[in-house]
């Protein structure tokens, strides 16, 4: 077996992973010392700098722990990792912003700097683009009124209303795993309908 941090800075990603999910810690301190620097810009696109260095943590520790969730073959492990942290950031910027003024914000959702929900950020811009006013929200229900019935109303529910998942399915009389698919569908097609709306 190598050593910590040796022979394993020569592994693949993929296999990196595999040791990892056994518990491996040297594995798991190669990643992060591949992957830490690139992290820490992505998120630093909306996350406040005084914040960064806990969302990196939080997104490496959640990136670990679902580690044995990762497929090589359903794409590169940088794109596995940036989205878990993509959705840390938009997780702690939510929380910031209900914690300052009780705004309903979800994962779906960055904070503006007039009080109220979003749109569904672009990972390209920079910090001062991401910074929108209200129309953006209007945009965004916009966007949800155009969703088909299969998706329109449950993702109403849980992005303008903020319901829970279960008080979703009770109402609808869904399982709670349709209702995720439903509302992970809806929040991608969201997030390609208002990326390219601001092209």
């Amino acid at each position: 077996m190598a050593k910590t941090g040796s022979k394993r800075t020569d592994l693949s990603d993929a296999d990196l992973a595999i040791l990892v999910a056994k518990r491996d810690e040297g594995a798991a301190t190669v990643l992060f010392e591949r992957y830490k620097d690139g992290v820490k810009a992505y998120v630093s696109k909306i996350v406040p700098e005084s914040d960064i260095e806990d969302v990196v943590m939080q997104s490496f520790v959640k990136a670990l722990m679902k580690i044995d969730t990762y497929d090589p073959s359903l794409g590169a492990f940088t794109t596995w990792l940036y989205k878990i942290a993509w959705n840390t950031s938009l997780d702690h910027c939510g929380k910031i912003k209900r914690d300052n003024d009780n705004m309903p914000v979800t994962s779906i959702d960055t904070p503006t700097g007039e009080g109220s929900v979003v749109y569904i950020s672009d990972p390209g811009r920079p910090v001062d683009e991401e910074i929108v006013h209200a129309e953006s929200y209007d945009s965004l229900l916009l966007h949800i009124e155009g969703l088909s019935p299969l998706y329109r109303d449950i993702a109403r529910d849980r992005f303008v209303g903020e319901k829970e998942y279960e008080e979703i399915a009770l109402s609808y009389g869904l399982s709670l795993n349709t209702v995720k698919t439903r509302i992970r569908r809806a929040k991608e097609i969201l997030q390609k309908e208002m990326e390219e709306g601001t092209d």
